[in-house]
C-alpha cells in the first residue's frame, strides 16, 4: 500500500504491506532519494516488518541545518539554521498526520537521514524524545561545532540504538571541513558507546554519492534487527 499527500508544502509518501499489526515506523527526510527503491532494497535484505514514510520537498540547507553556516560552494544557499523550527513542524504537525494515515499502528519511531539529514537525525536526539532509534547514513558530522554540541549537551532520552555509516572515500577531499568527517564521526560513535547506547558504525565502499539507496537500506536493516 502506498499513500501520498502534502503537509504544509512537504510531500509525504508512506509505504507498507499491512496495518494488521503494529510495526516500526521509519521516517526519512529526503532530498531526492527514491523511496520505492529504498523500500524494495530493504525487503530484499531484511525480513522484519516495517512502515516507511518519506518527507520530501524539504528545504535542505534551511530545515536540516542546526545553526547558521555560510555556503560551502558557489551557487548554493547559506545553511540558515532552521532545524529547530522544522523539528517543531515534524513532531507537532507532520508526525500526527502520518500516524493518522497509518491508523496509529506504529510500534516505535525511527528517524533516518542521509548526508545533512543524517546530521539532523542525530540532532533530533537533543531536541525530542520521540525517536527511540536513529540512522545517520553518511551524516555531515563535519558541520562546524556539531561535534562539540554532541559532546557537551544531554539528549532528551537515550535512544535504544544508533546507526552511523560513512563511505571510505568521503574524507578524501580538499575541503578542510569535509575532510574531518571520518574523524568526527568516529568521535561521535565513541561518545555514544561511552553513554551506553547500542551504537553501530559501518563503512561502505566509495564516496558520498555511491549506492545511496542501498546504504540507506542497510541502515534500516541494522536498526531493525
Amino acid at each position: 500500500m502506498k499513500k501520498c499527500f502534502e503537509v504544509d508544502g512537504y510531500v509525504i509518501t508512506i509505504i507498507y504491506e499491512s496495518l494488521e499489526a503494529k510495526l516500526p515506523l521509519v521516517v526519512i527526510n529526503t532530498y531526492d532519494e527514491n523511496i520505492d527503491e529504498i523500500y524494495n532494497n530493504v525487503k530484499e535484505i531484511c525480513d522484519k516488518g516495517f512502515i516507511i514514510a518519506s518527507i520530501s520537498n524539504v528545504n535542505w540547507n534551511r530545515d536540516m541545518s542546526p545553526w547558521f553556516m555560510p555556503r560551502l560552494f558557489k551557487g548554493e544557499d547559506d545553511y540558515s539554521g532552521g532545524a529547530d523550527l522544522y523539528m517543531e513542524q515534524l513532531t507537532r504537525i507532520i508526525m500526527p498526520r502520518i500516524n493518522n494515515e497509518i491508523n496509529n499502528m506504529a510500534s516505535e519511531y525511527i528517524l533516518l537521514g542521509y548526508s545533512l539529514a543524517g546530521l539532523f537525525s542525530i540532532y533530533s536526539l537533543y531536541k525530542t524524545g520521540m525517536f527511540n532509534r536513529v540512522v545517520s547514513c553518511s551524516g555531515s558530522m563535519w558541520y562546524p561545532e556539531f561535534l562539540e554540541y554532541v559532546l557537551n549537551n544531554k539528549m532528551v532520552l537515550l535512544p535504544e540504538r544508533v546507526y552511523l555509516s560513512l563511505g571510505n572515500l568521503e574524507a578524501h577531499t580538499r575541503n578542510p571541513l569535509m575532510k574531518e568527517v571520518l574523524n568526527k564521526t568516529i568521535k561521535v560513535r565513541n561518545h555514544f558507546i561511552d553513554l551506553g547506547i547500542d551504537t553501530i558504525y559501518e563503512e561502505n565502499e566509495g564516496n558520498h554519492f555511491k549506492d545511496v539507496s542501498l546504504r540507506i537500506a542497510k541502515g534500516i536493516k541494522a536498526i531493525l534487527e
